[in-house]
Formats: structure tokens, C-alpha cells, sequence
């Protein structure tokens, strides 16, 4: 994702403000219902610590090789058929970067469509690192990364057994952050060539996609993110209105706290109501120290647990 500062003169203008302002009260569209479905934090951080044990995912390196086993390995062992979309991309330096996304579906096939995504790729730069010498090392992204890949494989685990009345495509994003600050085109890869591929026929019968990234934070503070709050203020109000519900308002804080360009920004381009759950007060962003140690079980579940209800209550919503 890009730094809020390096786009903020973007962002910032009258839209946005007065997104903020609509994001200050929780208004309830839907009657929510909790399923106290089970979603274990301890076994998502496992799948954090089994990511970072792999090293840094870079793409067309060998370890994200190893990742894209493991995470189809996962997937598969709970039952889930994988598909996977290929391309590739020359950046502006003119190398060219493969991408391979990674998809899970389930649920009512030709239903509505719900999006859930997370890119497993992890940056090839520690921009932000404190320490000069390191800055051209890759990072471990165990929040940057592997946090929201962990939610997802525990979500999919969780699901196992739920009949949904909507079609739920578990989408695990290539090449996210690939591109150097500023340069917009070389971001976010993957999930601009899902985005792209998607027919008009499959974006009528989508009615949402939810991002996480860096959901692992130990000291785990999700503020509304302004571009989701500006194109998806209902479905934005629905998962705070959850995580109130479920006792999570110190996690979730019902106000914009920053706008960040994401993997759900190819879809709100499309059109598609997308919204990012990102805790962006992260400082060990792009920097070496991004380690296992700085997430936290207790984040995910929270995150996972939230994000959980959400698609069953959508799937009531529908059935």
C-alpha cells in the first residue's frame, strides 16, 4: 500500500472530509446477528509464524514459491478447490514481475459475489528502515503480509460447515507492494489483474469486497480508512457496527483515521463497494523489524472474529 503522506494532497479534499464527517456515528443499516462462530487467533499466528519461516516472499522468488505451496496446501487440506490467475507486469525500471493470485471459492455458486482478499507477496525494499544499511534488504512482512493471509486461511477453516447463501471468493493477492514510493502504476499487481478480469456479468452480481492487511498488530487500532468510507459507506458501517457488537470498539474506531491506497482500489474503480481493514499506525512498516514478534494472536482473532460475522450476516442477508 502507499504511504498516507506521499498522497495525501490527493486524498484530502472535500470528498474525503465529508466522508470523514459521515464515518463519525455508526448508523445501523442492517440488524446484526452474532453467530459466535469459531476463530481461533492461535491458529492463525501459526500461520503467520509458517510464512515468515519461509523468509521474505518476494515475487519470482523461490520463497514465494514456497509460499504459494503453502498457502494451496492449507486451502486444500480443508477441502477447498484452488485456482490460480497468472500475468505479469514490467514496472518502471523495466523488469517484469509475475504474478500468480491464488483463489478459494465457496458458498452458492452464481450467487452474489463477495470478495475477500489479502496479498501474500511481501516488499522487496525496507524503505523506512531506521538503519540506512538495511534499506535494499527485503522485509519478513510478518504484519505486512502475512497477517492477512493468516485470517484468511483460519477464516476459511472457520467457514468449513456453513452453508452460505452468497458465492465467497477468498482471494490472496500478488505483487502489492512491489513499486517504489510515488509510483502509483507498479502497485498493487495483483489484484488490479483480478480486478481487470472481472466480467460485467460477475460485477453485477458483486456486492462487496473486504481487504485485510497488517491486521497483527500487537497494539491493534483499526480507524476507517477514507477511500472505503467514500465508496462503501454501508457495508464500512456493517463491519464497525460487528465489531461493536462483539465488544471490539477499542479495536475498531468509527472514524476515519487515514486514507490509504490498497488492494480493494482496483475495485472501487470497477465500481465494486471495497473496503480495506488496515491498522496503517504501524511503525514497523517497511522496515526490517516487521517480525513475527510484533503480532499477536489476540490481534487476528479480533480481526478474524469480525470479519467472520460479517460474511454470515451478508449471507443472511441474502438467503
Amino acid at each position: 500500500m502507499l504511504r498516507q503522506v506521499e498522497w495525501r494532497k490527493l486524498l484530502l479534499g472535500a470528498s474525503a472530509i465529508a466522508a470523514a464527517i459521515v464515518a463519525l456515528t455508526l448508523y445501523h443499516y442492517h440488524p446484526v446477528t452474532l453467530h459466535n462462530a469459531g476463530f481461533s487467533g492461535e491458529m492463525a499466528y501459526k500461520h503467520v509464524l509458517a510464512q515468515c519461516s519461509i523468509g521474505p516472499r518476494v515475487p519470482g522468488s523461490r520463497e514465494h514459491e514456497k509460499c504459494i505451496k503453502y498457502i494451496v496446501e492449507v486451502l486444500e487440506q480443508y477441502g477447498y478447490v484452488v485456482r490460480f490467475q497468472n500475468g505479469s507486469h514490467v514496472d518502471i525500471r523495466g523488469n517484469r514481475v509475475p504474478i500468480v493470485n491464488i483463489e478459494a471459492v465457496t458458498g452458492q455458486l452464481g450467487g452474489k459475489i463477495l470478495i475477500l482478499g489479502a496479498h501474500y507477496d511481501t516488499r522487496p525494499r525496507a524503505d523506512y528502515d531506521p538503519d540506512p544499511s538495511k534499506r535494499n534488504h527485503p522485509i519478513l512482512g510478518a504484519n505486512d503480509g502475512a497477517s492477512g493471509v493468516a485470517v484468511l486461511l483460519e477464516l476459511a477453516r472457520a467457514l468449513r460447515g456453513y452453508d452460505l447463501a452468497i458465492e465467497l471468493r477468498i482471494v490472496f493477492f500478488d505483487a502489492e507492494d512491489w513499486g517504489e514510493p510515488g509510483v502509483l502504476r507498479d502497485y498493487f499487481l495483483g489484484s488490479k489483474l483480478y480486478a481487470s478480469s472481472l466480467s460485467e456479468e460477475e460485477l453485477e452480481r458483486t456486492i462487496g469486497m473486504i481487504l485485510v492487511d497488517m491486521v497483527g498488530d500487537c497494539n491493534l487500532t483499526v480507524y476507517m480508512e477514507g477511500l472505503s468510507v467514500e465508496a462503501a459507506p454501508r457495508l464500512v458501517d456493517l463491519i464497525w457496527q460487528i465489531a461493536q457488537e462483539l465488544g471490539y470498539s477499542s479495536y475498531f474506531r468509527p472514524v476515519v483515521g487515514y486514507t490509504v491506497y490498497d488492494d480493494h482500489w482496483p475495485f472501487i474503480r470497477r465500481g465494486i463497494k471495497a473496503v480495506d481493514i488496515i491498522d496503517f499506525k504501524y511503525p514497523y512498516w517497511h522496515t526490517t523489524q516487521d517480525t513475527p514478534d510484533k503480532v499477536c494472536p489476540e490481534s487476528l482473532e479480533v480481526t478474524g472474529r469480525v470479519l467472520l460475522e460479517t460474511v454470515l450476516n451478508i449471507s443472511k442477508m441474502y438467503g
